[in-house]
């Protein structure tokens, strides 16, 4: 049997009427280290990403940008896809998470970082090639896309303060991916998103990615969603929201 436990809006979780304010996603609790002080893990398990047959054939090939977490024992907790084709990027977090660094450390001490990692899809490559590792850094990944994205178009809000939330009127269930239902997985994705004075969603970013096709799911499917707009002394406005998207076979 298949059932979704289908997103939340804000704290109150399964609340299609989003009455309460939306979820932030907390960044990892660290310390801005002194780079003089500062030593990279270094990466001792490594998968690389394959080329989709599908993706190979139809000739879609381009960069992928991932935000890994990597907690103090050097294992990868968190993926989040900040940018690139979404059936490339799902076959860059599948492997990503199955990585192993040694620890990264701070004054010898093993600490929690957050480490950019770029994959290229280049035609008659069968694997995805990773650029050099940039320095890690320890600020919000989520916070700096958002402010990109707040200062283009309208304006947007939080919700409180005056400003009322959006309401789901449309909210039609993901598919499951095939591939993720032959191997049995399941888990919970989370998406950040804008939801436009239209009542539209838009920017649709993932922001903690679980693989296996299923990110691209979730997406497609809150892409076709429609709201009752957020609302600010009565008139319509846009809002950033987050939303989680669980998917589960019994």
């Amino acid at each position: 049997m298949l059932m979704f436990l289908l997103p939340w809006l804000g704290e109150a979780q399964g609340s299609r009427d989003l009455d309460a304010k939306p979820m932030t996603t907390t960044p990892p609790a660290a310390i801005q280290p002194d780079a003089r002080q500062n030593i990279p893990g270094r990466l001792v398990h490594k998968v690389d990403p394959k080329y989709p047959k599908k993706a190979r054939k139809a000739n879609v090939q381009g960069q992928i940008v991932l935000r890994a977490t990597i907690d103090v024992d050097g294992e990868v907790s968190d993926v989040s896809i900040a940018s690139g084709d979404l059936v490339l990027a799902e076959e860059a977090v599948d492997a990503v998470r199955s990585w192993k660094f040694t620890p990264y450390t701070q004054n010898g001490t093993p600490v929690r970082v957050l480490q950019s990692l770029t994959f290229n899809f280049v035609a008659g490559k069968k694997v995805a090639e990773l650029d050099p590792l940039s320095p890690a850094t320890f600020e919000d990944a989520q916070s700096s896309t958002i402010q990109k994205r707040v200062s283009s178009r309208e304006s947007v809000f939080r919700v409180g303060g005056g400003v009322t939330p959006p309401k789901a009127v449309y909210s039609p269930d993901p598919g499951y991916d095939e591939k993720a239902r032959k191997a049995k997985y399941q888990g919970t994705c989370s998406l950040s998103m804008i939801v436009g004075s239209d009542g539209r969603p838009r920017d649709i970013k993932v922001v903690r990615a679980i693989g296996k096709g299923l990110d691209a799911k979730a997406v497609e499917a809150v892409s076709s969603w429609k709201f009752e707009p957020a609302t600010r002394d009565g008139k319509p406005v846009a809002v950033f929201i987050n939303v989680e998207v669980s998917f589960h076979l019994y």
